[in-house]
């Protein structure tokens, strides 16, 4: 779907008048998953790798997200 650039900063629009500046390095997250969403109370900031951890469902993000592999675990053969 596309956006137009007006519609992919209003969340950041949102975020400036409820709490002021964005600092550098973060982005403003939505946690309902709902990009055209403009309420501030969906609206968290994030570092860049949790944004992408937490918004990117492939296998990569996946395995970044786990605190260990679980395959040292396992005994040896």
């Amino acid at each position: 779907m596309f956006q137009s650039p007006v519609e992919r900063r209003a969340h950041r629009f949102a975020w400036t008048v409820a709490h002021g500046r964005i600092p550098d390095g973060l982005f403003v997250d939505h946690t309902c998953r709902n990009r055209r969403c403009v309420n501030v109370a969906h609206l968290r900031l994030v570092t860049p790798q949790i944004n992408s951890l937490e918004n990117n469902p492939g296998m990569g993000a996946r395995n970044a997200a786990k605190a260990r592999c679980g395959w040292a675990t396992r005994p040896a053969w």
